[in-house]
């Protein structure tokens, strides 16, 4: 009885599916997504092709809001393929959904004008670490393509490198005047993409940064000067070991924000680089 009151609930609190979004296995669409895929790989190698030939996207600056009737509840992407995303959420927002319930699922990032809507079905539920994590997977419509689905992998800014050393961030104030007084607070660089970068503080060091967005300053092996940048903490997370990790996007409206794109950019393609040689790539 206690099971099934909790269903009850949790299945009432779901918000009705809105029209953009759908209800069909996404199996039916296999052959649609699959000749996107083609068509998006006929020019230069997809950079997500270096860890294991599949699409990716960022998940330092992918941002995701479940739909319910009570209002929405943000998450934390930890995982996202094309077939289904893995999905964490923190007290005190974390919605009780039973299996097989399908629900409403809104992506955006920076690099998209409008955000990606999508319905996805519940097929797992894990507590852990304190968190709620969902795996849900997506469902088109039949005969419907995944061009919306598509949108959330971008060929250029989809790769993630991670730290191949230890690499130091110094993380400042946003204001100048602020900036000019302050004493850094140091984190380890985690991984890197084009569009964010994930940072690793310790708890103490997290209780120093309140603010959100942040300027920050650190070094890449294949730069010769120190990059700066503003960028908004889109994410905290307790790690398991203990580590606070910090998910972050930069701002466009940095001053020198193209150089240190360019500079991130051609650190990543060094990367790929190294990876394609490593794995006996014959191009």
């Amino acid at each position: 009885m206690l099971g099934q009151s909790c269903a009850a609930r949790a299945i009432s609190d779901l918000e009705e599916v809105p029209p953009g979004f759908c209800a069909q296995p996404v199996a039916r669409c296999a052959l649609n997504i699959l000749r996107q895929i083609k068509i998006a790989c006929k020019g230069p190698r997809m950079a997500s092709e270096a860890s294991g030939g599949k699409l990716a996207t960022d998940l330092n600056v992918l941002s995701v809001t479940l739909a319910l009737r009570s209002g929405p509840v943000g998450g934390e992407v930890v995982a996202f393929e094309l077939r289904q995303t893995t999905i964490d959420f923190h007290p005190p927002e974390m919605p009780h959904l039973p299996l097989s319930a399908v629900v409403g699922l809104e992506f955006k990032t920076p690099t998209l004008k409008s955000p990606v809507r999508l319905s996805a079905m519940v097929i797992s539920r894990t507590e852990i670490g304190g968190c709620r994590r969902y795996v849900f997977e997506f469902k088109l419509k039949e005969g419907q393509d995944a061009t919306d689905l598509l949108r959330l992998f971008n060929r250029r800014t989809s790769y993630r490198a991670p730290a191949q050393k230890p690499i130091s961030v110094n993380i400042f104030p946003a204001d100048p005047a602020a900036r000019a007084e302050a004493k850094p607070v140091v984190a380890d660089l985690h991984d890197i993409s084009a569009t964010g970068i994930a940072l690793l503080v310790t708890p103490e060091q997290d209780t120093k940064v309140s603010a959100d967005n942040v300027y920050i300053e650190f070094e890449l092996p294949t730069c010769a000067t120190p990059l700066k940048v503003l960028i908004t903490i889109r994410h905290r997370v307790l790690m398991p070991s203990k580590a606070v990790r910090y998910g972050c996007a930069y701002n466009p409206q940095s001053r020198g924000f193209l150089a240190m794109e360019d500079a991130v950019v051609g650190y990543l393609m060094k990367q790929q680089q190294d990876l394609l040689k490593h794995r006996g790539d014959p191009r």
